[in-house]
């Protein structure tokens, strides 16, 4: 299940990513055909997962292995929102890394469409 369309730009410790797959009918994360604000958490930990392979490869880091990346941590988790399938025109994530050691990484982490703040918080992945 791939959500996130593209990376848009990132850097050792940042990310921004951009994903339209919220207004597909067949989004795999939609119940009764409504898409829940709560998976932008979905949304943001493949974005997250991305920028650990692209930190990996840039930096010559291990890269985590993607098959093997869980969401270890959920915190100040704020819904701004309902739904991400009312939305129109593509999410943007942005992710900045808050804290990161061999296997973990947390970031603060923010999901737009183009005119609001739809969900926002904190995310940790090990792997």
């Amino acid at each position: 299940m791939r959500l996130v369309s593209k990376v848009v730009e990132w850097d050792r410790d940042s990310v921004r990513c951009r994903a339209s797959s919220h207004q597909q009918s067949d989004n795999p994360l939609r119940v009764n055909n409504l898409l829940s604000a709560i998976c932008a958490l979905e949304y943001a930990a493949q974005a997250f997962a991305l920028h650990g392979l692209l930190v990996a490869d840039e930096f010559g880091e291990t890269a985590p292995d993607n098959s093997r990346i869980f969401v270890a941590l959920v915190n100040e988790l704020n819904l701004h929102a309902e739904r991400l399938d009312e939305r129109r025109g593509e999410l943007t994530i942005d992710g900045q890394v808050i804290f990161r050691q061999p296997g973990s990484t947390v970031y603060r982490f923010e999901v737009h469409d183009t005119a609001r703040l739809l969900v926002n918080g904190q995310v940790g992945l090990i792997s």
